[in-house]
């Protein structure tokens, strides 16, 4: 007789999994960016009105968004104190650096803008990637949602290793159960043979 698994051993089907790894990708990406861009607003607001850097030179910028992207990987990844992820975060921070560069230098490249009125310190016509507290947000909210989706990525992996550990036990504690009840049964007829001879 075939005994059929019970419900908590039963695997989710490959769709409901696929869905619901999309919906939390997608909620991912979206927190990152939105924590990004708070982050990339808090540090653009300090250059331009705690340094005063309103509209500064065009290697100053790539520095800047260079040192944005390097902070987005800091702060909104692992926790940097933890003896285990300071390595994950100096790559993370390093990954910034380049990110920064690249998405500045893309900016100006192929979406460079004026902007069409006036911002405090910033005259009309300016163009956009020229003020930090324009491009600022951009960069680390690009890549605060590229470190949060590889954050998901982690945690589903382990997730994941978690949950095919706790079925390997659960198995070996089913089949566990299963050979002690037919031991108890076969124990069971044998003593009632034993009875029957005598």
């Amino acid at each position: 007789m075939v005994r059929e698994a019970p419900p908590e051993m039963k695997m989710p089907s490959a769709t409901v999994i696929a869905k619901g790894f999309e919906n939390n990708m997608l909620k991912r990406l979206f927190f990152g960016a939105l924590k990004g861009f708070f982050l990339g607003g808090l540090l653009a607001v300090g250059v331009v009105f705690g340094l005063r850097w309103s509209a500064p030179s065009m290697l100053l910028n790539y520095l800047l968004s260079m040192g944005f992207g390097a902070t987005a990987g800091v702060l909104l990844g692992t926790t940097p104190w933890r003896q285990k992820n300071w390595i994950e975060s100096v790559l993370k921070s390093v990954g910034g650096v380049l990110f920064g560069a690249l998405i500045y230098w893309t900016s100006c490249t192929f979406l460079s803008v004026t902007v069409p009125f006036d911002l405090p310190g910033i005259p009309a016509a300016t163009e956009w990637t020229r003020t930090p507290i324009l491009y600022g947000p951009w960069v680390t909210a690009l890549f605060g949602s590229i470190v949060e989706l590889d954050n998901t990525m982690e945690s589903d992996s382990s997730s994941k290793a978690h949950t095919s550990i706790d079925q390997v036990q659960g198995r070996f504690v089913h089949s566990g159960e299963e050979q002690i009840e037919e031991a108890i049964l076969v124990s069971e007829s044998k003593s009632k043979k034993n009875l029957r001879r005598s």
